[in-house]
């Protein structure tokens, strides 16, 4: 941090989502804009909750500024990118370079090991190849007559989970009730495969 911080919670004191708000950042409060300190909170802090504690500037304000002020609502979808740029940055850190943890004995710290997190790698993966990495989920079905095959097919590629769900449990209920009619119309079912 470059110097004091004007107005600040106590919440935030040792917020190092606040850390690189510099003097110059606050300074625009004291300019008189409020706006632009406003967004600087939000792209720090993410949340409005957290930027009207941080500035004191009040909710209702925020939510007239959106209302009323076209170059704010460009200036407010820019402070959301660059908070999604600091979750991307934590992302990558955590993922990739890893945190160092401290190794305890008896009660003192002997050492530091790097730990990584498998769980955001594989976010990130998905996220930046979805079509090597995305979930599948692919179901086929196949109803044999004496004079005629009918094939279903659902390719659900990369959908959504609940989607790919939904579209496996209506072919599995139709293949459920279809093999008893099928039966007494001489239709067999011959195969049905979830991959």
């Amino acid at each position: 941090m470059t110097g004091p911080i004007l107005h600040i919670h106590k919440n935030y004191e040792n917020d190092p989502r606040v850390s690189h708000i510099t003097i110059r950042d606050q300074s625009k409060l004291a300019q008189g804009n409020r706006q632009d300190y406003f967004l600087i909170a939000l792209g720090a802090l993410g949340t409005i909750r957290d930027s009207v504690i941080f500035t004191g500037i009040p909710r209702a304000q925020h939510f007239r500024w959106l209302d009323k002020d076209d170059d704010y609502k460009l200036k407010y979808q820019r402070a959301q990118d660059t908070f999604s740029e600091v979750l991307e940055a934590q992302l990558y850190k955590r993922a990739i370079v890893g945190v160092e943890e401290p190794i305890y004995a008896k009660g003192e710290i002997v050492g530091y090991k790097t730990k990584y997190s498998d769980n955001l790698l594989i976010t990130a993966l998905k996220a930046n190849l979805p079509d090597k990495y995305a979930e599948r989920t692919k179901s086929t079905a196949t109803i044999e007559t004496k004079a005629t095959s009918i094939n279903i097919n659902a390719d659900v590629t990369g959908a959504p989970d609940v989607v790919a769900s939904r579209v496996n449990d209506m072919i599995n209920k139709y293949n459920s009730v279809r093999p008893a009619a099928a039966l007494a119309s001489g239709v067999d079912v011959v195969d049905v495969n979830e991959t």
